[in-house]
Parts: C-alpha cells; sequence; structure tokens
C-alpha cells in the first residue's frame, strides 16, 4: 500500500512501534494502520515499545522517521510513552498547600526580597480568567443540564471552577471546542490523585448538588491547547545534564522552530504555553499572573539554574480535523 493514500508526507508527527533493531536504526511500523517504515537513530530502543517520531523523508513507498526532539548529553533526547500524572502534582496541594511545597518555591523560584505566598490549592494551577468571568449558581439539575448543553453545542473553548461548601471541595474543568481536555479535583475527603476521567465526574457531580458555585470563562483555542498538553500530550523524557537555563532555551527553540503545540513546566509552578510554534503565554501559579514576556521566564531561570524543567507536547494529529479531543461533558454527568 502506497503511503500517499494515507497522506503521508515529510513533516508529519506519528507514533510508531519498535519492531526490531536493523543497520543504523530500527523497523518499525505506524501504530494506526501497521504501515512499516525505518527509524534512523543511534538511540537505543526497547524494542515493542510506542514512540512519537516525525516523518523526515518520503522515498517512494519507503517512509524514514527521526526521533521527536531528542536531547541527551550529546544534544539528544526522546520522548517517553508513559503519561505525566499533574493529577499526583496537584494533590501536592489537596490540604491547601502551595504546589510544590513552601519549602521548593523558597529555595528555587521566589526571587529575593519577594516572600514565598501560600495557600494555593491545586485548582490554581490553572489560570484565572483573562477577561471578565461569568459566576452561577447550580440550583437544580435543569441548570447543569442547561450548562452542560450550552458549553458542549456552542463548542465553548474555556474553564470552569467549582466550588462546593457542602463537600469541601473544588474542581476546575478546561474546554476546547465543548470538550474536557484537563481536569483537576480537590476535596478534603478525596486525598489520593484522581485521573481526569474521575476527576471530571467528580467535578459535575458537585455541579449537581444544588448551591456550588461556578465560575466560567473563556480562554482562546490556543491557550487551551497548550494547557491540553500538560493532560493529553507526551511527556518528554530527559537524559540530560543541562542546566536549567540552558534546558528551557533548548527545548522551546525546538518547539518554536518545529511549530509545536506544547507545554513547559517549571517545578510545575511555571507554566509557558507554546502553540503551534508560537509563544502564548507564561502562567506564574504563585502571583496567578499571566505574561506575555518569555524573558520573565528566562530571567527567573538565570536565578535559579538549579530548578526542574520538564516538557509536554500535543501531536497535531490529536487534535486536528476531523479528530475531536478530549472528553464529553455528556457522557461524564451524573446519572
Amino acid at each position: 500500500m502506497s503511503p500517499w493514500n494515507h497522506n503521508y508526507k515529510a513533516g508529519q508527527t506519528v507514533t510508531v512501534k519498535i519492531i526490531k533493531p536493523v543497520p543504523k536504526g530500527y523497523e518499525v511500523v505506524i501504530v494506526k494502520d501497521n504501515y512499516k517504515g525505518f527509524l534512523s537513530t543511534d538511540d537505543q530502543m526497547k524494542l515493542g515499545t510506542d514512540v512519537l517520531v516525525r516523518i523526515s523523508r518520503v522515498v517512494g513507498r519507503q517512509l524514514e522517521f527521526s526521533p521527536l526532539a531528542s536531547a541527551s548529553k550529546d544534544r539528544k533526547a526522546d520522548l517517553s510513552q508513559s503519561k505525566t500524572n499533574w493529577q499526583e502534582i496537584a494533590a501536592q496541594g489537596l490540604d491547601g498547600s502551595v504546589v510544590p511545597s513552601a519549602q521548593q518555591l523558597q529555595q528555587q523560584f521566589v526571587p529575593p526580597p519577594q516572600p514565598v505566598k501560600h495557600s494555593r490549592r491545586a485548582t490554581d494551577l490553572i489560570l484565572p480568567p483573562l477577561s471578565e468571568p461569568f459566576e452561577t449558581r447550580i440550583e437544580q439539575v435543569e441548570d447543569l443540564l442547561w450548562l452542560v448543553t450550552d458549553m458542549e453545542g456552542g463548542m465553548r473553548t474555556g474553564c470552569i471552577k467549582t466550588t462546593c461548601n457542602d463537600k469541601k471541595s473544588r474542581g476546575v474543568v478546561v474546554l476546547y471546542k465543548g470538550r474536557a481536555v484537563g481536569c483537576l479535583y480537590s476535596s478534603e475527603r478525596q486525598k489520593d490523585p484522581l485521573s481526569i476521567e474521575n476527576s471530571l465526574q467528580m467535578t459535575l457531580a458537585d455541579c449537581h448538588t444544588p448551591g456550588t458555585r461556578m465560575l466560567r470563562y473563556w480562554l482562546p483555542d490556543e491557550l487551551a491547547l497548550s494547557i491540553a498538553a500538560l493532560f493529553l500530550g507526551e511527556p518528554i523524557q530527559r537524559s540530560d545534564d543541562w542546566n536549567a537555563p540552558d534546558y528551557f532555551d533548548y527545548i522551546f527553540n525546538w518547539f518554536t522552530g518545529n511549530k509545536q503545540t506544547a507545554c513547559i513546566a517549571v517545578a510545575g509552578c511555571i507554566f509557558t504555553f507554546i502553540h503551534t510554534g508560537n509563544f502564548v503565554g507564561a502562567f506564574f501559579v504563585e502571583d496567578q499572573q499571566f505574561v506575555k514576556d518569555i524573558n520573565a521566564v528566562r530571567n527567573l531561570l538565570q536565578q535559579n539554574p538549579q530548578a526542574s524543567v520538564d516538557a509536554s507536547v500535543l501531536p497535531p494529529e490529536r487534535y486536528a480535523p476531523p479528530v475531536r479531543l478530549g472528553l464529553s461533558l455528556s457522557m461524564y454527568m451524573p446519572k
């Protein structure tokens, strides 16, 4: 079967399975259709694993791939298929403590003489409104049905934040075109981290509780997709020994140069958002501020060269039409 029947072309990002080693690389197959190809790499790959790669050449019926964003000590790295557990990171703050700990922030991320701030919750990991929000109280089931219908039918992109005093809980749902692409949930009873699916179910269940306060606000599509990279993207696993400023510059330049949609997290308290290669902005969790100056992040990293830096990329085929990224709200409505 010809690769052109699948519209494969150089520059596309696909997921392949490692089949066997061959000279100068590995024989692989594209996961979605088992089409064979060659992965050119000097890295050691585990047979049977799935790897995100880029099509580097299409020669006749042959596809050649290269590793996506590799960067080790000799400037190579590869993508890990294990998902970054952002729910587990968020769970550190379920008791109202800083995410991450105040001690970490004091040692690494807050430039003197500014004091360390406290009382941030897990739901504060998602940025606040950029414009005027809408506050709603859910008083009956019909209110929730109307809300879900409006968000899904209107293909809204934005955020829902909930506060339920009865359950002493908070939830946050990030929406892209009416579907949930990220969700966090915290309460006094729920101490363990939840999956996105369970977080969405619990948040909507709280909406079903009379008196639950809800804040809704819209976000630009490009910002919501960048946030989605945290929850639904592929984390980049590091094998280098670079300091924070060098690695941040390397991976930021790689994302922008290759027109990727991604998020770079500095210890889970500073998030840099990139959409199709364009810098969208950076969110400082402690200050609850969204800035559009990349130098604000770089300057902080220069002061804290040992800060941890992690990145996740959202492959374009996961949100390109006709694919609908995320979870259906109506599917997770309380019965």
